[in-house]
Protein backbone atom coordinates (compact mmCIF):
# COMPACT_ATOMS: atom_id res chain seq x y z
CA UNK A 1 0.00 0.00 0.00
CA UNK A 2 1.38 3.69 -0.85
CA UNK A 3 2.14 5.76 1.78
CA UNK A 4 0.41 9.05 1.78
CA UNK A 5 3.34 11.17 0.16
CA UNK A 6 2.90 8.50 -2.92
CA UNK A 7 6.02 6.66 -2.65
CA UNK A 8 5.50 2.81 -2.79
CA UNK A 9 8.43 2.18 -0.96
CA UNK A 10 7.43 2.86 1.82
CA UNK A 11 9.56 3.81 5.10
CA UNK A 12 12.75 2.61 3.64
CA UNK A 13 16.00 4.13 5.05
CA UNK A 14 18.15 5.69 2.33
CA UNK A 15 21.41 3.94 1.95
CA UNK A 16 24.40 4.95 3.40
CA UNK A 17 27.91 6.19 1.58
CA UNK A 18 29.66 3.39 2.80
CA UNK A 19 26.97 0.90 1.42
CA UNK A 20 26.71 2.58 -1.63
CA UNK A 21 30.39 2.49 -2.21
CA UNK A 22 30.28 -1.32 -1.42
CA UNK A 23 28.50 -1.58 -4.76
CA UNK A 24 30.98 0.39 -6.78
CA UNK A 25 32.63 -2.52 -8.59
CA UNK A 26 36.38 -2.48 -9.78
CA UNK A 27 35.43 -2.82 -13.83
CA UNK A 28 33.53 0.43 -12.92
CA UNK A 29 36.22 2.10 -11.41
CA UNK A 30 38.98 0.98 -14.27
CA UNK A 31 36.50 2.46 -17.06
CA UNK A 32 36.63 6.20 -15.40
CA UNK A 33 40.35 6.15 -15.29
CA UNK A 34 41.03 4.85 -18.36
CA UNK A 35 38.63 7.65 -19.44
CA UNK A 36 40.26 9.80 -17.91
CA UNK A 37 43.77 8.61 -19.27
CA UNK A 38 42.16 9.34 -22.60
CA UNK A 39 41.14 12.45 -22.18
CA UNK A 40 44.12 13.65 -20.65
CA UNK A 41 46.06 11.95 -24.07
CA UNK A 42 43.83 13.76 -26.23
CA UNK A 43 44.59 17.16 -24.65
CA UNK A 44 48.51 17.35 -24.21
CA UNK A 45 49.05 15.56 -27.57
CA UNK A 46 52.63 16.28 -29.08
CA UNK A 47 52.60 19.15 -31.02
CA UNK A 48 49.97 21.01 -30.05
CA UNK A 49 51.63 23.76 -28.93
CA UNK A 50 53.64 24.69 -31.93
CA UNK A 51 51.88 27.08 -34.83
CA UNK A 52 53.17 28.16 -38.20
CA UNK A 53 51.88 31.80 -37.63
CA UNK A 54 53.36 33.75 -35.23
CA UNK A 55 51.83 36.78 -33.45
CA UNK A 56 53.46 39.26 -35.42
CA UNK A 57 52.25 37.57 -38.78
CA UNK A 58 48.73 37.22 -37.09
CA UNK A 59 48.94 41.34 -36.81
CA UNK A 60 49.58 41.50 -40.35
CA UNK A 61 47.17 39.34 -41.55
CA UNK A 62 44.87 40.58 -39.50
CA UNK A 63 45.14 44.65 -39.71
CA UNK A 64 43.44 45.16 -43.34
CA UNK A 65 40.37 43.82 -41.94
CA UNK A 66 39.92 46.85 -39.24
CA UNK A 67 38.30 49.97 -41.29
CA UNK A 68 39.67 52.51 -38.73
CA UNK A 69 43.06 53.28 -37.92
CA UNK A 70 43.95 51.61 -34.30
CA UNK A 71 45.54 52.93 -31.69
CA UNK A 72 47.15 49.93 -30.41
CA UNK A 73 46.17 46.38 -30.44
CA UNK A 74 46.20 42.87 -28.00
CA UNK A 75 46.40 39.25 -29.13
CA UNK A 76 45.98 36.01 -27.01
CA UNK A 77 46.15 32.21 -28.51
CA UNK A 78 43.09 30.46 -28.28
CA UNK A 79 41.82 26.96 -28.97
CA UNK A 80 38.54 26.27 -30.81
CA UNK A 81 36.56 23.47 -31.72
CA UNK A 82 36.34 19.63 -31.14
CA UNK A 83 38.82 18.89 -31.92
CA UNK A 84 41.25 22.08 -30.43
CA UNK A 85 42.17 24.14 -33.35
CA UNK A 86 44.83 27.01 -32.41
CA UNK A 87 44.02 30.19 -33.35
CA UNK A 88 45.38 33.70 -33.04
CA UNK A 89 42.82 36.81 -31.42
CA UNK A 90 44.01 40.15 -32.13
CA UNK A 91 41.85 42.91 -30.97
CA UNK A 92 42.07 46.79 -32.66
CA UNK A 93 41.17 49.48 -30.89
CA UNK A 94 40.58 53.20 -30.13
CA UNK A 95 40.02 54.97 -26.62
CA UNK A 96 38.82 57.69 -26.03
CA UNK A 97 39.78 60.54 -23.66
CA UNK A 98 38.53 58.25 -20.38
CA UNK A 99 40.19 55.44 -21.67
CA UNK A 100 37.35 53.25 -22.03
CA UNK A 101 37.75 51.30 -25.72
CA UNK A 102 34.82 52.98 -27.74
CA UNK A 103 35.86 51.26 -31.10
CA UNK A 104 37.06 47.40 -31.19
CA UNK A 105 37.71 44.80 -33.76
CA UNK A 106 38.74 41.36 -33.01
CA UNK A 107 39.84 39.41 -35.94
CA UNK A 108 40.26 35.77 -35.63
CA UNK A 109 43.50 34.47 -37.39
CA UNK A 110 44.08 30.42 -37.59
CA UNK A 111 47.50 29.41 -35.85
CA UNK A 112 48.12 27.07 -38.54
CA UNK A 113 47.18 28.16 -41.95
CA UNK A 114 47.11 31.99 -41.43
CA UNK A 115 43.54 32.22 -42.96
CA UNK A 116 41.16 34.42 -40.92
CA UNK A 117 38.17 32.56 -39.50
CA UNK A 118 36.28 35.41 -37.84
CA UNK A 119 35.92 39.47 -37.88
CA UNK A 120 33.79 41.16 -34.89
CA UNK A 121 33.36 44.61 -35.26
CA UNK A 122 31.38 47.06 -32.77
CA UNK A 123 32.30 45.28 -29.65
Amino acid sequence: MPSASGSSIGDAQPRSLGERLRQVTWTRVAFMVALLAVALAFTHLPGRGQHDVSEERAIEIARPEVSFTPEGHNIRFLRRGIPPRGFWAVSFWIKDQTGHATDVTVVLVDAETGQIDEVRTGL
